[in-house]
């Protein structure tokens, strides 16, 4: 504030100026500027902070979810296989139930020398001495066989005259000898009946192959012969066969190599 009249610098609430004495005019209620009380300032409500998830928590529940999603697939995976595995074996058994059943073996092989013969299992057989000896199986066999192949042509047997044949066994010891051909199933057969040392012997000589005939000697408990002997040995040498592999041939029967001279 400043003096009136001379426009000193007056103190607050002087009533005259230092300088001239004039009177200030000093008037508190037109002067003084009152002071405003500072207000109290209004706290503040404290702002809620929302807690952040922890990324933790989320990567659990990926992994989570990725097993269970690889359980499921497993699970799937061992259900087809299974699945596939019964319709697999349906099949088979299907395929095996429609199969026909396995027969049973009628016949079994033999080699001896260098051919093979197929004979029914009804029959025994024994291999001696180079020659294939069959009987019936019994225990007391009824009738005997004895096979073997000669190096000789069939054709050339053919060619003797049956007063020829007849002397060979004559020769032997045999009586009452009778020759005759016969053809069984297309087969022929020279066929010697005699009597050696009081048995009834029924001879077979048959072709085997181009340079071997088969001599089969067969004898039996009562000394007859039906048909049917003849039949078995033709059943038996129809199915045989030549292994080339195999050598050797038996000894002749009571027909002399001479004979069967080619």
């Amino acid at each position: 504030m400043n003096c009136p009249n001379c426009g000193a610098p007056l103190f607050p609430g002087e009533p005259r100026c230092r300088k001239c004495g004039a009177p200030s005019n000093w008037n508190p209620a037109t002067t003084l500027t009152p002071i405003q009380p500072t207000p109290e300032p209004v706290p503040q409500q404290p702002v809620e902070v929302q807690p952040k998830k922890s990324n933790s928590k989320v990567f659990i529940a990926i992994i989570v979810l990725i097993i269970l999603v690889l359980v499921a697939i497993v699970l799937l995976i061992v259900s087809m296989n299974n699945s596939n595995k019964k319709e697999k074996g349906k099949k088979e058994c299907d395929c095996t139930s429609q199969q026909p059943a396995e027969q049973p073996a009628t016949k079994f092989s033999i080699a001896v020398g260098k051919f093979v013969y197929s004979i029914p299992i009804s029959f025994a057989t024994k291999v001696e001495d180079g020659y294939l000896k069959i009987m019936d199986r019994a225990e007391n066999p009824t009738w005997f066989m004895t096979l073997t192949a000669q190096e000789v042509n069939f054709d050339s047997v053919t060619t003797l005259s049956n007063d020829e044949i007849q002397k060979v066994f004559l020769d032997k010891g045999a009586t009452t000898v009778t020759v005759n051909n016969q053809t069984v199933n297309g087969k022929p057969y020279l066929v010697v009946n005699c009597v050696l040392e009081g048995n009834n012997v029924l001879y077979a000589y048959t072709k085997a192959n181009s340079t071997s005939t088969f001599v089969a000697s067969i004898t039996t408990v009562d000394n007859t012969f039906g048909a049917s002997y003849l039949n078995t040995l033709n059943t038996i040498l129809s199915a045989s066969t030549l292994d080339e592999t195999q050598y050797g041939f038996g000894i002749n029967a009571l027909l002399p190599n001479q004979i069967f001279a080619s």
